[in-house]
């Protein structure tokens, strides 16, 4: 049971650090959202310029023609990088999310797992089982059938409750893996 407390604790510290890139990587996107609106304005605003002294100088209206086209892209290219970074924002912000509700999951784990040790610790050990005592043969035909019956009885009883157990050990066991498969699957 230790051994399983010390993984959900390497579990809630692996998703620790994690969260923590991701918020790392959400501050460095969201200065990255805020510049590039910067860069947008600065290109926007060439393109008017530019625009304006094609109107005044048709002479130079072929060059200044071309500086807007490129200035109008660099716009383009801004608003669609600032949306691309809006998205990605919105992903990791999500992706944080869901980090976090993973952490609190673990978390909750781990503190069943020490109230568990912990119960169990208080809990007084189970009475050991007692062996039944073996039959004597009797004389008589009658009570021969009897314990021949009994014992097919018994033996059907032993399997089902062998049956019973299996399936109470499975669930165990199918519980206890279900948590490093998660963390495989989606690490």
């Amino acid at each position: 049971m230790a051994d399983d407390i010390d993984l959900l604790r390497q579990r809630v510290n692996s998703k620790r650090e994690k969260l923590d890139k991701a918020v790392t990587v959400a501050d460095l996107t969201l200065q990255r959202v805020e510049s590039v609106s910067t860069v947008f304005d600065e290109a926007d605003r060439e393109r008017k310029r530019l625009e304006s002294s094609l109107k005044l100088a048709e002479r130079r209206a072929k060059r200044l023609a071309q500086e807007t086209k490129r200035a109008s892209r660099l716009a383009r290219e801004a608003d669609e990088d600032r949306a691309d970074a809006e998205n990605e924002l919105t992903e990791l912000l999500k992706r944080r999310s869901k980090l976090e509700k993973k952490l609190a999951k673990s978390e909750a784990a781990l503190a069943a797992a020490e109230a568990a040790v912990s119960v169990e610790q208080a809990a007084a050990a189970p009475a050991p089982r007692k062996r039944a005592g073996t039959a004597t043969r009797s004389s008589t035909p009658r009570k021969a059938a009897v314990k021949k019956s009994t014992a097919r009885k018994s033996s059907a009883a032993k399997s089902t409750a062998t049956k019973s157990t299996a399936t109470k050990s499975t669930a165990k066991k199918s519980t206890a893996r279900k948590a490093p498969s998660r963390r495989v699957s989606r690490a």
